[in-house]
């Protein structure tokens, strides 16, 4: 959900730029694709799927985490 999510940052994405960037088929990426639109993380536009603000925010968060969990593990002694 995170790479449909970043696909329609950029101006939006219709469903078959979704499909080839997130490396789905299209019975997995209509449930996906339903269940962001039912929490309000994408807005289906006439012809383009986009980010809303709560996706933007999810997204920016998932990010921070990210961000913190690579720092954590830079932090870790490494073992041979």
């Amino acid at each position: 959900m995170i790479e449909i999510l970043k696909v329609c940052c950029n101006g939006g994405a219709n469903k078959n730029k979704i499909i080839y960037s997130s490396n789905l088929n299209s019975k997995i990426t209509d449930k996906y694709l339903n269940f962001l639109i039912e929490n309000e993380y994408i807005i289906n536009g006439t012809d383009k799927y986009q980010i809303s603000k709560n996706g933007l925010m999810f997204l920016n968060r998932i990010n921070e985490i990210q961000t913190l969990l690579e720092k954590s593990n830079a932090n870790k002694p490494k073992y041979p």
